[in-house]
């Protein structure tokens, strides 16, 4: 399933949960959507797909991903000042480790895993996230796994809700757990599940892939991405309007 797809599930389903429990959201949610929309796919270098996708240089999902992240740090500490400006550090130290192991996929694996590494210090060093601050090293194993198995499974999803949840203990907070925990848990339950090809649902526990295969012709799956396009358009335009209601 491509990316789009996956941003365009996340997205909609927050915003089905924003209606139905009547909450109004966070600018912060936007990013925060989309990233854990397609976060499950830190993998993807370890994949099969991903030589078949090789037209599609990686460097611009994980450029992507940091783009986002480093648009949170931002807003966290410039406007929210909640976390010190030594975070801002990690923005340029990453384009450095990204420029200089773009051409190996290996190299690129222990980059992005010593990013996380190096996040997950600043959190315990220069500020109070609690457990939070775990999900960085959970992340930083991700992709030395096989795709759709770890980060596509219950563990997971159970790790993520465990190691954010003492952010649903602040009511500041608490829309930015909801938004990374939905948005992760689509990907799975709402996408790949879907696939053909399923995901390791219960790995390590069992490595058989499960799946509700509902689209048999992959001609029909694939041209899905436009609708879900559209689709995305109209929750942006709805993200807006309601962020900017009253």
């Amino acid at each position: 399933m491509k990316s789009v797809t996956h941003l365009a599930i996340g997205a909609l389903t927050y915003t089905n949960y924003l209606m139905l429990s009547g909450n109004k959201i966070d600018i912060l949610d936007i990013p925060i959507v989309l990233t854990f929309s397609v976060l499950p796919d830190i993998d993807i270098s370890s994949s099969k797909i991903s030589s078949k996708l090789r037209n599609i240089p990686l460097n611009l999902i994980i450029y992507g991903v940091l783009s986002i992240f480093s648009l949170i740090i931002l807003y966290m500490c410039l406007v929210k000042q909640s976390i010190s400006y030594y975070y801002i550090l990690s923005v340029p130290a990453m384009i450095v480790f990204l420029k200089l192991f773009s051409k190996n996929k290996t190299l690129k694996k222990i980059s992005l895993s010593l990013f996380f590494v190096f996040l997950y210090y600043i959190f315990y060093k220069y500020s109070k996230v609690g457990s939070t601050k775990n999900i960085f090293l959970f992340l930083a194993v991700l992709p030395y796994f096989t795709h759709r198995s770890l980060s596509h499974s219950i563990i997971s999803v159970i790790i993520i809700a465990v190691t954010l949840y003492p952010l649903s203990m602040t009511d500041t907070l608490k829309s930015y757990y909801t938004a990374a925990l939905i948005s992760y848990s689509s990907h799975l339950f709402l996408g790949d599940i879907f696939t053909k090809k399923g995901i390791k649902l219960f790995y390590p526990l069992s490595k058989k892939d499960v799946s509700f295969n509902v689209f048999k012709s992959p001609k029909i799956y694939n041209n899905l991405d436009t609708p879900f396009l559209i689709i995305y358009g109209i929750f942006s335009i709805f993200i807006f309007l309601n962020f900017f209601a009253k």
